[in-house]
């Protein structure tokens, strides 16, 4: 059947054979009939060869793809059909395009049927629309369908939000084969239009228009790199989230190109490369900067047999406070979940070795083809924010410090009683102010600066692929937005692939990921999650595939993913890191039915009565509040969004359009807004124009 997704207005799929209408086709020579005409060029970034029938071309070849063109006999047995082939994609962007050579002129408030004929032995997933091919180049409509091996007719309805003209698209960025006949653009007349979808029982409800296409919501996600194409088929992945660490060297860069490459061919749309950045960094330390350091093994080491292996890098010479996060009296700060068990050294995002590192570990990242960049726990530095005595008082970051405040106006510093910043150590002045950062003055300040700073360095990073590749390469992290210093980061980001704590051993559906999907809802950013490792624990000794299943269904119900455990890492207690890996019929099956429901899915969004404000600081000061009223509009089934108002470390305010539709408003935790914002946000809801 075929898999397809909404428009901008109410579409529905139709998977039975359409009759012609009888009305005018606004589509010219939509059944390849008449002359055809020979099609080759050869550019440098791309080739197109066959032939094109009249009324269309070809447009790929900018985008670096190399395309094929076909006759073949036409749906019905006779007449002619196209057959589109994308044979080689040579970078990110490439894209097999085929267009109309004349407008389709579309009214404003008309209805559009639009119908054809399509299937793929290959099973690869084709975008149609309109769109204008100057200027802003706006779609008009879109749809995503995924045919068959066999001939299948659709059929949706279109409503464009505005007049104009523009050609007819189609396109598929994935090697493979797409037959196409009998297109047709029809205005439908007042009788013909599907009846509004009648009500659902909830007055003043608020439908928000979808997000961005760079993540679909009826993608699968798989977490880790999966070396077997059939594995990847079998579980139909578009997107390998969280690719996996590279280590950067020539054999092993090429290996993971291979695997790269295979995976596309499998049908993975997009394929990340991971850096694990505050364990790279405490890597990069003790292999003092040098991927081919001999004593970069060490790291591992260290986390089993740390006061041996410390002794051992102080022989060789290797001082873990150099480069390292240092607290406020100059010890240095393990990596915050391994501090129980291990002292793992935690690198400063200011050194200078770690930063040379991270470059190279970008070009090796860059040459491997990935698609997409994954930064595992993208604060690193800032990761001292949490250590008990908090901060980065290291060496470079006191001089990345002193140079912060040079550029912020002088009230700022002199106002704390600092009368020159020449040779200004902040970690001096905090322990002459009582020694806790906290409590110390120009603390805020200290705090934005190492937040904000690491942000910067993280675009730079993602700004260095981006320029190696050639391609606007996304990014996501494992940056949960419901730990305050995660927040500022979702500037930088464009989806969200993070841990989440889904309540295993409770047995009980979990309050933590629904939390966070709201909140991506609030930042407008697609979440892919996966439980943390204890969970996958559970799941690897007592086998609860149907909890699990739950968890799948309950991140795609709410407009957004839990990764499909093909591949899953576990915290065991007793052996450390191990894997999760079940039987494929566990959970491909709700992979496969999550496609056959795509156009419930695709280009829609979770309903919601209630808009409810809520604060960055609230959250920074105790999130747990939040948590439990999340639980508490969920039990009482009450559909609900976040409005996210920013504070200091994330510039965003409530605006009309987040209250927009609701039946409701609810302004959590008060307090933490101050009387302006509080009465802006109460005059903004009560100019939403529904029912109070």
């Amino acid at each position: 059947m075929l898999h397809g997704s909404g428009t901008l207005a109410a579409l529905g799929a139709i998977l039975v054979a359409v009759p012609l209408l009888a009305a005018e086709n606004l589509l010219e020579n939509g059944g390849f009939e008449g002359n055809w005409r020979p099609l080759t060029s050869n550019w440098d970034t791309g080739t197109a060869e066959g032939e094109v029938p009249d009324r269309w071309e070809d447009v790929s070849t900018w985008s670096g793809a190399s395309t094929r063109y076909t006759k073949i006999t036409g749906a019905d047995g006779q007449g002619q059909a196209l057959r589109l082939e994308l044979v080689r994609a040579a970078r990110a962007q490439s894209v097999l395009q085929l267009r109309s050579q004349f407008d389709v002129t579309l009214e404003a408030g008309k209805a559009y049927a639009v119908t054809g004929q399509l299937r793929s032995p290959t099973g690869t997933r084709v975008e149609l629309c309109i769109r204008q091919h100057q200027g802003a180049r706006e779609r008009f409509w879109q749809v995503a369908l995924r045919p068959t091996p066999e001939w299948r007719s659709f059929r949706f309805v279109a409503e464009p939000p505005a007049a104009g003209s523009g050609r007819f698209f189609l396109s598929f960025r994935q090697p493979g084969l797409v037959d196409v006949d009998d297109l047709s653009v029809v205005q439908l007349r007042d009788s013909e239009r599907p009846a509004p979808r009648p009500p659902i029982g909830i007055t003043g409800a608020r439908c928000v228009p979808t997000r961005g296409e760079l993540i679909h919501h009826s993608d699968i996600i798989a977490m880790y790199q999966e070396s077997k194409p059939e594995t990847l088929r079998k579980y139909r992945i578009d997107v390998v989230a969280w690719g996996g660490q590279l280590r950067a060297t020539d054999e092993a860069i090429a290996q993971r190109r291979e695997l790269i490459a295979r995976a596309h061919q499998a049908g993975v749309r997009l394929h990340a490369v991971d850096c694990a950045m505050v364990q790279e960094g405490g890597r990069c330390i003790i292999a003092e900067g040098r991927r081919d350091s001999p004593h970069a093994g060490l790291f591992w080491q260290l986390r089993k047999d740390n006061e041996g292996t410390l002794q051992r890098l102080a022989e060789l010479g290797i001082d873990l406070t150099r480069d390292t996060v240092r607290d406020v009296d100059g010890d240095w700060v393990p990596v915050p979940w391994l501090r129980k068990r291990w002292r793992i050294p935690m690198a400063s995002v200011y050194s200078p070795t770690a930063r040379q590192w991270f470059a190279d570990q970008m070009d090796a990242i860059a040459a491997t083809g990935a698609t997409a960049l994954h930064f595992d726990e993208p604060a690193m530095g800032a990761y001292g924010l949490l250590a008990p005595k908090p901060g980065d008082f290291s060496q470079h970051a006191t001089a990345a410090f002193r140079d912060w405040l040079g550029r912020r106006p002088a009230e700022v510093w002199r106002k704390a009683g600092i009368e020159s910043l020449e040779d200004f150590d902040y970690g001096q002045f905090v322990r002459r102010h009582g020694g806790d950062p906290r409590r110390a003055p120009l603390w805020r300040e200290f705090l934005r600066f190492q937040l904000f700073s690491t942000v910067e360095y993280v675009r730079e990073l993602r700004d260095q692929v981006r320029a190696k590749v050639g391609a606007a390469v996304p990014l996501s992290m494992n940056a949960n937005p419901g730990t305050w210093i995660k927040l500022p980061f979702l500037e930088v980001q464009d989806f969200m692939t993070t841990e989440v704590a889904h309540e295993a051993k409770g047995r009980r559906p979990p309050v933590d990921p629904l939390l966070v999907y709201k909140l991506g809802d609030a930042v407008h950013q697609p979440v892919a999650s996966t439980a943390h490792g204890h969970d996958w624990y559970e799941m690897k000794t007592d086998q609860h595939p149907v909890l699990v299943c739950t968890w799948i269904a309950m991140g795609y119900a709410l407009g957004h993913h839990l990764m499909i455990p093909c591949k899953a890492w576990v915290m065991d207690p007793v052996k450390g890191s191990d894997t999760y890996r079940p039987t494929t019929d566990h959970y491909a099956c709700m992979a496969h039915f999550i496609k056959q429901v795509a156009p419930l899915l695709d280009r829609h969004e979770p309903l919601s009565v209630l808009a409810v404000v809520v604060s960055c600081d609230a959250i920074e000061h105790d999130r747990q509040w939040l948590k439990q009223l999340v639980q508490r509009l969920a039990d009482a089934n009450i559909p609900f969004h976040l409005a996210l108002e920013g504070n200091d470390l994330l510039e965003r305010h409530v605006s009309a359009a987040d209250l927009e539709g609701c039946a409701a408003v609810l302004i959590a935790s008060p307090a933490f807004l101050s009387d302006e914002t509080r009465r802006r946000v109460t005059n903004l809801a009560g100019k939403r124009g529904n029912a109070p």
